[in-house]
């Protein structure tokens, strides 16, 4: 990736790429297995969010409620002991004092992304967030990136997104952003980097 002079603003993923969240995905999914028996559905629930809203079209918005109810109780548990990734705290900094704005674009809720980056005092640094319940549709959809750039006051092409997983990919690539993936779940994609201090050198600041 060329250094661009024209970036005014850097999204970031949250879980995997800002942080992990210590969330028990196996328990969780067994918690949903059972609310979707209770009705007869029969869902795995591997993709958590897709087949919540798969399961709700059939079982109806009570129950669609009642799992991101769960979802989030989880999510919160977690967020009280997030794990910041290396570097984390000094590339939000850099970027900010370097007259960048600063975005966290999640399928995480709202206050799991506000409680786990206040846990770890990086939210002073963040000019807006977008959980899942702030557009219709989450990632790997566009909606996220683009009313977080409306947001934000910046286009597509003065823009980065960086995250960790093919989700954040897609929707950055479809929404018009120049996208950095960080770590190893993405491969084959030119503008890779191994942690997230290589940020800083891919961007004039």
């Amino acid at each position: 990736m060329e250094v661009k002079d024209r970036v005014k603003a850097v999204l970031f993923d949250l879980d995997e790429t800002l942080l992990k969240l210590p969330v028990n995905y196996e328990e969780l999914r067994e918690k949903l297995r059972h609310c979707a028996s209770r009705l007869n559905l029969k869902f795995e629930f591997r993709r958590i969010l897709e087949d919540i809203d798969a399961a709700s079209r059939i079982a109806g918005d009570d129950f669609r409620r009642e799992c991101y109810e769960i979802v989030e109780s989880y999510e919160l548990e977690a967020a009280m002991k997030p794990i910041p990734e290396q570097d984390a705290a000094y590339v939000l900094e850099k970027l900010k004092e370097g007259g960048l704005r600063i975005g966290v674009v999640s399928r995480n809720s709202r206050r799991c992304i506000l409680a786990s980056l206040e846990k770890l005092g990086l939210t002073k640094h963040v000019d807006v967030i977008i959980g899942r319940e702030d557009t219709q549709r989450t990632k790997p959809n566009t909606e996220p990136i683009i009313y977080s750039l409306k947001l934000l006051g910046v286009g597509a092409d003065e823009a980065v997104y960086v995250g960790d997983h093919p989700y954040d990919l897609a929707a950055a690539s479809a929404a018009g952003v120049t996208f950095i993936a960080v770590g190893d779940k993405i491969r084959g994609y030119g503008s890779r980097v191994r942690s997230l201090r290589e940020i800083i050198s891919l961007i004039s600041i």
